[in-house]
């Protein structure tokens, strides 16, 4: 028999309240008769140290959102002042080098905003981050969706900010290298992203296009691209594996772990 459980206010003969808990239980004795236990407990000193607890970690909840939000903020001005430089510079390759920066910079702060907003602070529902961080990618590359659309394909994927930093910078890497480069002179096509949970702890991403394709002879593990010099980086912070298809465009898969703890290596 389940036992009941309840919680109510008392004042006590000098005026002072207290908590009490009682619980009861029904109860068949040796002659079948039906009898109700019950045993009554004041807890108000558990309730005094519960609600303290409880106003100890909301404060620290508002403090942990407070940061991420000036973070989110101080990566917001270091793009401005990026994007507000950028307008002196006359030489396109380094003006180039400016522009990727901001787009970095940008991706970082976008997981501070998504973190701020969250109901959760350990958990970035990460299918929302990239909606917010293509959207930011098509427009800084002035892209019109009509020529090159998206397929985002991204369910049950949940990380903290150890994993989803490095994760977002890759993804920002893998998609602004297709928009950049797998549609020149006006081609159409599509950029597809997926992800999905693989094995325990472990994270399968799909990036493609239906574009050019890589150059044949190009290995993406040992190239002058910065680019593709920090999606190596980025894999292996992630302790993940990777590998290149370049049939009818490309393809990069990538498996990896979700960390769980500041990188100390």
């Amino acid at each position: 028999i389940i036992p009941s459980l309840y919680e109510f206010n008392l004042v006590r003969k000098d005026g002072q309240k207290r908590r009490v808990e009682i619980s009861s239980t029904v109860i068949k004795d040796s002659k079948k008769r039906i009898k109700t236990v019950a045993h009554l407990r004041d807890i108000t000193e558990r309730k005094i140290f519960e609600d303290r607890i409880k106003s100890s970690l909301h404060e620290k909840e508002v403090l942990l959102r407070e940061i991420h939000h000036r973070v989110k903020n101080n990566l917001q001005i270091i793009s401005s002042l990026l994007n507000l430089q950028s307008g002196h510079i006359k030489d396109k390759e380094l003006l180039g080098i400016f522009q990727e920066s901001r787009r970095r910079v940008r991706s970082m702060a976008l997981v501070h905003e998504k973190l701020y907003q969250s109901e959760n602070l350990s958990r970035i529902d990460f299918s929302q981050y990239l909606k917010s961080l293509t959207r930011s990618l098509f427009q800084m590359y002035g892209i019109n969706p009509g020529r090159i659309s998206l397929k985002i394909d991204v369910k049950d994927v949940f990380f903290d900010i150890n994993t989803a930093v490095p994760c977002g910078l890759l993804l920002s890497e893998l998609v602004s290298n297709s928009l950049k480069h797998a549609f020149p002179k006006g081609r159409k096509g599509e950029v597809s992203i997926e992800m999905s949970p693989y094995e325990e702890d472990r994270i399968k991403l799909i990036v493609k296009d239906n574009g050019i394709g890589l150059h044949k002879d190009l290995d993406f593990k040992n190239t002058e691209s910065f680019g593709l010099q920090l999606v190596n980086m980025l894999t292996q912070q992630l302790q993940g594996e990777m590998e290149v298809k370049n049939k009818g465009g490309t393809a990069f898969i990538i498996y990896f772990k979700k960390l769980r703890y500041p990188n100390k290596e």
